[in-house]
């Protein structure tokens, strides 16, 4: 036997457990429930059904729920040096004095905490309605992340937030084409990377489109600290580059080598140079993959 749908007044709360529809954190139902010993509860958009303790009678009545909403929002970060905004990554060498971070939520929230992870830095203590903070007198040299968690205080799954951002410090990575530097002497590298292109990258991993004419390779450089490639190849094909090692003051493929020191301009580190074992490399559509 069953009840028509009616709208409910407060009884009591079930918590989202499996029974409450998708996307509500509880649900009221009407008190003549209280009597009944529900053995199992089916949903659907409208209204749901109880199955008394004999198994044999169901109940139907609509739905009151109180929907809950996750818990979502979006994180800035602006970087700035003397006042200028600089893009992330940022070269090795350089300086960050000032963070500027805003925040917005899609609903209130209870609690909220911002915290770097740079120890020498002295994180705020924010209000629930604060949505920027600016932090000044900084001296960032390294990556460094800002983690907000917020928590709306309704103790549900989706009821916390974390969002982070970083700065991230990088050292350039370098491209482009040339006369073989087989045999030459390694004192000439720095000129000759620095006048070629250029970009501030934090790992190996590129794509490259390949330049150069007759008698001219193109040619890769990155810090040796982001690792030897795993694999260098163009389409089904492996290989074709050789690294070229700084021994004894020579560019050479073998032998034992010392350090390929580059200046970006702040400060130096070793690099890998690599070049194509062959000339008149250039290729608008199929790139080189590093990886």
């Amino acid at each position: 036997m069953s009840q028509n749908p009616q709208t409910p007044t407060y009884a009591k709360t079930i918590p989202k457990n499996g029974c409450a529809p998708q996307g509500f954190n509880k649900f009221y139902i009407p008190s003549w429930v209280d009597q009944i010993k529900a053995l199992e509860v089916t949903t659907n958009d409208s209204q749901i059904v109880i199955v008394d303790n004999s198994n044999v009678n169901k109940h139907s009545f609509a739905i009151d729920f109180v929907p809950h909403e996750a818990l979502s929002g979006n994180l800035s970060l602006v970087a700035q040096q003397s006042s200028v905004p600089v893009a992330t990554p940022v070269l090795k060498g350089e300086t960050i004095d000032e963070v500027n971070l805003v925040w917005s939520y899609n609903k209130s929230i209870s609690v909220q905490t911002l915290v770097s992870d740079d120890v020498g830095i002295t994180d705020p203590t924010l209000t629930s309605g604060l949505r920027l903070y600016d932090y000044t007198s900084l001296s960032i040299t390294e990556d460094t992340a800002f983690t907000l968690d917020a928590d709306d205080g309704q103790a549900l799954p989706d009821s916390t937030l974390q969002l982070v951002k970083s700065i991230l410090f990088g050292n350039y990575y370098y491209y482009g084409d040339g006369a073989s530097l087989l045999g030459s002497s390694s004192s000439g590298v720095q000129a000759f990377l620095d006048g070629i292109n250029k970009t501030i990258e934090t790992d190996k991993v590129r794509n490259l489109l390949a330049t150069g004419g007759a008698d001219e390779h193109f040619f890769f450089a990155f810090p040796a600290s982001f690792g030897l490639p795993t694999e260098i190849k163009k389409g089904l094909f492996a290989g074709g580059y050789v690294r070229l090692l700084n021994v004894g003051g020579t560019l050479l493929t073998s032998g034992s080598e010392s350090d390929l020191n580059i200046n970006n301009g702040n400060v130096s580190e070793p690099y890998y140079l690599y070049m194509s074992l062959f000339d008149n490399q250039n290729d608008p559509n199929q790139a080189v993959e590093i990886s």
